[in-house]
């Protein structure tokens, strides 16, 4: 999922969820999965870390380095739908994805941006 994060209010919780269906008539119970996810403030050592970031990748590894998956991830599948052919995103994106113990889906596409339902 990808949200733009001027759209979270710091500090408050924010449940998502995901459904799929396995076919087209939508007649059998649907996959769930759901969780939550909270913007917290960015504090100054780290937002002066980031202003030091000449790439997308350096900004990348310095969000993986302080376990904030959320922005690694989202900041890397967007390089990763830009560029689709670029092998550096890709190794990228199964390193991370491997790290944080996710490696069985390196391989598989990612098909987008999900917007907010409202």
């Amino acid at each position: 999922m990808f949200f733009t994060n001027h759209l979270l209010a710091v500090n408050k919780d924010y449940q998502w969820y995901f459904k799929l269906y396995c076919s087209k008539q939508q007649l059998s119970n649907p996959i769930f999965v759901r969780g939550w996810v909270q913007r917290i403030p960015l504090k100054p050592e780290l937002a002066s870390l980031l202003k030091s970031a000449t790439t997308p990748r350096q900004r990348i590894a310095i969000y993986a380095e302080k376990g904030i998956w959320y922005s690694a991830l989202s900041e890397l599948a967007e390089l990763r739908l830009a560029e689709t052919k670029n092998p550096i995103f890709a190794n990228d994106w199964a390193n991370l994805l491997q790290y944080i113990g996710l490696a069985d889906f390196a391989s598989k596409p990612i098909v987008g941006e999900v917007t907010e339902v409202k």
